[in-house]
């Protein structure tokens, strides 16, 4: 992915999944902590190049016509420490990822456990539905 993003094209990562604690970082996603992949802030800090959200909707009477929409760059602190600002990214991810699910939740495809990985002491989310 790296030399693909030197070579200036647009890579896309999908931010929205679990993933194991040594494989993210634990933020906010709708008020509950969801370990997300830090995989996007670590490469926008060492290529120094901002974040770029990007979002696909699908048409609401067309079979399979998609559009994509841009979000606002997030852009990186470069003085900020680095493990600071790894988090601080991925919770503005987050954030971006929040404001289209609240415009038209329908549009989230969510089939899976998003807050499946609970931090240290906090109960099993899914226990019930299992």
């Amino acid at each position: 992915m790296m030399r693909e993003i030197r070579r200036g094209t647009m890579v896309g990562i999908l931010i929205d999944q679990n993933v194991d604690r040594h494989k993210g970082v634990l933020v906010d996603l709708f008020t509950k902590k969801a370990y997300t992949t830090d995989g996007i802030a670590r490469m926008a800090l060492a290529l120094r190049t901002n974040i770029h959200p990007v979002f696909i909707f699908r048409h609401p009477e067309k079979k399979f016509h998609h559009t994509l929409r841009f979000g606002p760059a997030i852009p990186m602190d470069l003085n900020a420490p680095r493990a600071e600002e790894v988090v601080r990214l991925t919770r503005c991810c987050n954030e971006e990822l929040e404001k289209v699910i609240r415009e038209d939740p329908t549009q989230w495809l969510w089939i899976h456990r998003r807050w499946k990985t609970r931090p240290p002491g906090e109960p099993d989310l899914y226990r019930e539905v299992r």
